[in-house]
């Protein structure tokens, strides 16, 4: 499901400017993270043909945030998973 993922984002990000260096989907689940360059990242945030593809492949939700290396341990805010 992750690889579909990535290859339905690398196609809709396909020609566009800027380009994209760094792309990642995480499967947390029914949730899909989306992983991009932040500048690609914020152009396609609330992107609904997007979001909505991504969501076709089985996902109950979708969310897109800049890429960050090791994020996989991470919440999206940059803590642990369960601290606070």
């Amino acid at each position: 499901r992750v690889e579909r993922a990535e290859a339905v984002v690398r196609a809709f990000l396909a020609g566009r400017r800027p380009a994209c260096r760094d792309l990642r989907v995480r499967d947390l689940g029914g949730t899909a993270r989306i992983e991009l360059d932040p500048a690609v990242a914020a152009a396609v945030r609330d992107d609904r043909r997007l979001l909505d593809a991504v969501r076709g492949l089985g996902f109950g939700e979708v969310t897109v945030t800049p890429f960050r290396s090791g994020a996989l341990n991470h919440e999206p805010d940059g803590g642990a998973p369960g601290a606070r």
